[in-house]
């Protein structure tokens, strides 16, 4: 596939567009505006919230429908009606949650654009702060009890205890997509839910084929977007496994690895 031929560009926020303190670069909001200039749609796929990734599709300027929670949410950012919404059956997921619960972890469970967690934690707080998301604090024990099916559910601990939690989870691992999205994060969303079928959706609704996809990522939730774009894209900050099975390796987030590559490839050719 020659970069000649993209006419898709699909970006991932923490970790790619973003830079470690959290920060959009102007340089890359002005090689942004540049390749859509050109007439190359651009959009984002986040595990974020929709209302925390179209805060960022706002200021690029970006009209498409973007991906969120990790593909369970497909919306225009002008529009948070979904085009695509898949949640969790929580009938189903209360036993796992509810194994969490006992087990101690801290567990946010997203329902749309709402967090809900057990206790109300410093993380908590920032989390809700930072994205502008409203939380609700349920009380230790009750999350399991909720009634609203949610998109997507988190654990956040320690490296050592997210090794645990993966174990723990292994009973679920064929009802659930359950990734590692970092060493201290897993993220649970509904079975065969991921940012690569996500984006298979995508290229539907905007009639663009995957050949002519380039999507940029960084960690264990963008290894199907990686692997089904026509050209896959990893940060030099991504993890070893996913500089596998990109077509190749940008700069890092910290060195604007996603202008440098739109910049090199779709604004230079």
């Amino acid at each position: 596939m020659s970069h000649k031929d993209i006419k898709l560009v699909v970006i991932d926020i923490d970790g790619t567009l973003l830079d470690n303190d959290r920060r959009l670069d102007p340089e890359t909001m002005r090689v942004v505006e540049q390749v859509q200039k050109q007439g190359i749609i651009v959009t984002l796929a986040s595990g974020r919230t929709f209302i925390s990734t179209a805060r960022i599709a706002g200021q690029l300027k970006i009209k498409a429908p973007i991906i969120a929670h990790n593909g369970a949410y497909i919306a225009r950012v002008t529009d948070d009606e979904p085009l695509f919404e898949a949640p969790i059956d929580m009938k189903r997921a209360r036993d796992m949650v509810a194994l969490l619960e006992a087990s101690g972890y801290y567990i946010k469970v997203y329902v749309r654009d709402e967090l809900y967690v057990q206790v109300v934690t410093t993380e908590t707080l920032e989390f809700s702060t930072y994205h502008d998301i409203p939380y609700h604090a349920v009380g230790r024990g009750n999350l399991s009890k909720l009634e609203k099916d949610p998109l997507k559910i988190v654990i956040i601990d320690t490296p050592q205890g997210i090794n645990h939690v993966f174990k723990l989870l292994e009973p679920w691992k064929m009802q659930f997509n359950i990734c590692r999205d970092t060493d201290r994060g897993i993220e649970i969303v509904k079975g065969n839910i991921n940012k690569g079928a996500a984006l298979e959706k995508l290229c539907a609704i905007l009639k663009v084929e995957k050949s002519q996809v380039m999507a940029f990522g960084n960690e264990g939730n963008d290894m199907e977007m990686i692997q089904n774009a026509g050209i896959g894209v990893a940060m030099e900050n991504a993890y070893a496994g996913l500089k596998e099975h990109a077509t190749f390796v940008t700069r890092t987030n910290d060195d604007l690895g996603v202008a440098y590559a739109l910049d090199k490839y779709l604004l230079k050719n």
